[in-house]
């Protein structure tokens, strides 16, 4: 049977593609899953149809991340913390607050993008990374000083 993919599928294929399967895989399990539609004439135009509004959508984000990551680019964001004699914090610079720093400088973006390898525990200097899909990344820093106490 013939099937039009609607979804990525590991090992058999990517949407829009026509691809040749057993009847019953199509019928027990791509087809109820929504992962595929029976080929025709008819769910092909659908298809080519829907590849051409997602390649649209793409487009249109790869401009947003694009705008985003100049943005951020060389960035760095200053923390102040209390800090032990040791310079271990109380605590830790969370990526909320790292998400809060970005939206004071008017760049918003989900913590989810944000890539940190190392807890931020410490004072020093740390790289973070916002990553987004399709290879977008930009690099900035996030400073941590010790809070001064009286």
């Amino acid at each position: 049977m013939k099937v039009v993919l609607k979804v990525n599928v590991p090992k058999l294929g990517e949407v829009g593609q026509i691809v040749k399967v057993r009847d019953g895989y199509a019928r027990n399990f791509l087809v109820p899953l929504g992962m595929a539609v029976p080929y025709t004439e008819k769910t092909k135009k659908a298809v080519d149809h829907m590849m051409k509004q997602q390649k649209g959508k793409v487009a249109r984000k790869e401009q947003q991340y694009q705008a985003l990551l100049e943005q951020v680019k060389g960035i760095t964001l200053a923390f102040t913390k209390k800090a032990g004699e040791n310079g271990k914090l109380f605590g830790s610079v969370t990526p909320a607050e790292i998400i809060d720093a970005l939206k004071e400088q008017n760049i918003d973006v989900d913590k989810k993008y944000l890539v940190i390898t190392d807890h931020i525990n410490k004072i020093g200097e740390y790289d973070i990374l916002l990553k987004f899909s399709q290879g977008f990344e930009a690099p900035f820093k996030v400073v941590v000083e010790a809070e001064e106490t009286q």
